[in-house]
């Protein structure tokens, strides 16, 4: 039902963490932290930031993770960011923005595929993803992430062109310490 709210047509819906294939020690330490998360979904732990180039497999694994979680009766949303950034704006219209933000805020998991990987408008980002990302944090629900770019390189992206002012790239930096706090960066590496 997630998905369909969020058209997530990128999610990989048949996955599971079996499926994953590791080829490094990278992948495998990635691996092995979506498994210890998934024998305790009681107690809160933090999600992973995957950060790597395309290829190395954080959507697949993360695909897998939700699988895995739903199977286990956890809620989760799937979202892939540039979808959901469209499906945000679209809901504007037809009264449903309230509805889809809690929904991001209050299920058991979320997890943000591709983030970085479109332009973030500034009203996005602050309306929407710091609310959204706050409020998890202050709930202790976890957030799962994965993006081409470094933690630190992701508060220059979320900087809008109209925005060069030292004070709109604090607001930046509040969606990145909020992300640092709910989770821990795993850097997977492609092999050439």
């Amino acid at each position: 039902n997630n998905i369909e709210a969020f058209e997530s047509d990128t999610y990989i819906a048949n996955v599971t963490l079996d499926d994953y294939i590791v080829e490094d020690q990278y992948q495998e330490k990635a691996l092995n932290y979506a498994k210890e998360f998934i024998t305790d979904t009681k107690n809160y732990k933090k999600g992973m930031y995957l950060q790597g180039p395309y290829g190395t497999g954080k959507s697949f694994l993360l695909a897998g993770l939700a699988n895995e979680l739903t199977k286990n009766n956890v809620d989760v949303v799937y979202a892939f960011v540039p979808d959901l950034i469209r499906s945000i704006k679209a809901s504007m219209m037809d009264n449903k923005l309230e509805q889809k933000v809690n929904i991001l805020k209050r299920c058991d998991v979320l997890i943000l595929d591709d983030l970085g990987g479109e332009y973030v408008s500034q009203w996005f980002r602050d309306e929407i993803l710091l609310p959204i990302l706050h409020y998890r944090l202050s709930a202790q629900k976890t957030v799962f992430f994965s993006s081409n770019l470094k933690i630190g390189e992701l508060a220059e992206v979320m900087v809008t062109p109209t925005e060069k002012k030292d004070s709109d790239f604090t607001k930046a930096l509040r969606i990145i310490k909020r992300i640092d706090d709910l989770s821990k960066e795993f850097v997977l590496k492609k092999k050439y």
